[in-house]
């Protein structure tokens, strides 16, 4: 990877903290393979899978409202470290069922529902951090350097599960899991952040945790450019949570396991490359051309995804829309981060993490439905567009989720086309002004916490 050749000292904190945080994402990718292909051998049940994809993420939507003012009261790497160790018990205690052979699925629903909530905090913490941490000109390498993490992870995950797993069992994978966590928490408890500055807009909202929620959702209302530009996150949020249930699906429809991992290794590499991208060019100078040129690719991707059953080009399209996420992520970052004070971002980024989740659970209810009871009917042999739209897309199994995407994809090309025609949605960089910078990293005092800072504890 390529990183500015003299890094400041936040850079250094930043880039050591993103290398412990990306050892524990490939230790839960490792997991994450490993439980999936438990339970599909245990259920057979697609419906099961996509129940614990939504017990992934509600709770992370149920608690973020208060996770934020709370990130924002709290030391934000003590809130890491917190968060990080709460998600790597919920780890250890799946190994530990496993081991005394107790594991249920209702035990995973719990498991992965307590990660959530630990990731409710953690998220918000570690990006408000990267203000703090990162120089303004550098915050699109910052984000090109998570995607890479979360690039590698997509990629060696899989890979070392599909070796690890035969070897040392699913028990096994889990706690080399947790291990990784333990990486990442004494890489926390190595480095100090800088102070948080404090502004007059965060001392008006001091008060009551209900109050300090609601001033991050005051302050989304009270920014319609920064409204307009998360409810169209969320709405590319919704499109690519469909791809996330429904390309396995399609790709087994007409193909092996084996080339299903060869379309999810495409996916991680895509990322990789979107990453690596991003971390050395920082993204386009015009942001929001950065944020609507991925939603055009996302809309073509996903048509050609469907449109035909054959490997190559389901994995290109996996590739394409993978490639341009690290780009769109840090347009976003690079536009709104500078754009919004530092001691309130802990709540406004929960804010905007509830309103982008809040339309994943909404896919992954309705695609199983949808891509059996609607479309599949559709396109079977002498379905109502089996003579149409089936000289298209063709007639069989998988052709109704195929066509399902392809829709997908054109609303998302309309949503781009609008989103393009506001001006407020446009014009937001020269729209709403930069808030009041951070205090340099350089001039941190000590690995000692600010005396002025709030002192309202880290719970234990």
């Amino acid at each position: 990877m390529k990183l500015p050749a003299t890094l400041s000292p936040g850079m250094r904190t930043y880039s050591a903290v993103w290398f412990g945080q990306m050892v524990s994402m490939i230790g839960t990718t490792l997991t994450e393979f490993g439980v999936s292909v438990w339970v599909y051998q245990k259920t057979g049940s697609a419906t099961v899978f996509a129940m614990i994809l939504l017990f992934s993420v509600l709770p992370g939507i149920l608690i973020s409202p208060l996770a934020g003012p709370l990130v924002d009261r709290w030391d934000r790497r003590k809130t890491m470290v917190l968060a990080d160790t709460g998600a790597a018990l919920s780890t250890l205690s799946m190994a530990l069922l496993l081991i005394s052979d107790r594991l249920e699925v209702w035990h995973i629903l719990v498991a992965v529902s307590f990660s959530a909530a630990c990731r409710a905090f953690q998220g918000p913490a570690w990006m408000a951090s990267t203000s703090l941490l990162v120089p303004e000109e550098h915050l699109g390498r910052a984000s090109g350097m998570m995607s890479f993490a979360r690039s590698a992870a997509a990629i060696a995950g899989p890979l070392l599960a599909g070796v690890l797993v035969p070897v040392i069992g699913l028990q096994g994978v889990v706690l080399i899991d947790f291990a990784t966590f333990l990486v990442a928490v004494a890489i926390l408890f190595a480095v100090r952040f800088p102070p948080t500055p404090r502004t007059q807009a965060a001392q008006a909202a001091r008060g009551s945790l209900l109050k300090e929620a609601a001033f991050g959702w005051k302050y989304i209302a009270s920014q319609p450019a920064l409204r307009m530009h998360l409810y169209y996150f969320a709405l590319v949020n919704m499109a690519l949570s469909y791809v996330w249930a429904l390309f396995p699906p399609l790709v087994l429809s007409f193909a092996g396991p084996t080339l299903l991992g060869t379309v999810g290794s495409a996916l991680g590499f895509g990322m990789l490359v979107g990453s690596l991208l991003m971390t050395a060019w920082g993204g386009p100078q015009r942001k929001v051309l950065g944020i609507l040129g991925y939603g055009v690719l996302l809309s073509v991707c996903l048509v050609l995804m469907g449109v035909r059953p054959w490997v190559p080009l389901v994995a290109l399209s996996m590739f394409g829309m993978t490639l341009g996420m690290p780009i769109l992520n840090g347009s976003f970052m690079r536009l709104w981060m500078p754009r919004i004070p530092p001691d309130v971002q802990g709540r406004t980024f929960a804010g905007m993490q509830v309103m982008v989740w809040s339309t994943q659970p909404i896919a992954y209810l309705t695609a199983g439905p949808l891509a059996d009871r609607v479309f599949k009917p559709l396109l079977v042999e002498g379905g109502p567009l089996a003579g149409s739209l089936g000289a298209v897309f063709g007639v069989g199994p998988g052709r109704g989720i195929g066509l399902l995407l392809a829709t997908v994809g054109v609303f998302v090309l309309v949503v781009t086309a609008v989103a393009a025609m506001l001006p407020g949605f446009r014009t937001a960089e020269e729209a709403v002004p930069v808030a009041v910078k951070p205090q340099a990293p350089a001039a941190a005092p000590s690995p000692t916490e600010d005396p002025a800072a709030d002192p309202t504890p880290v719970p234990a």
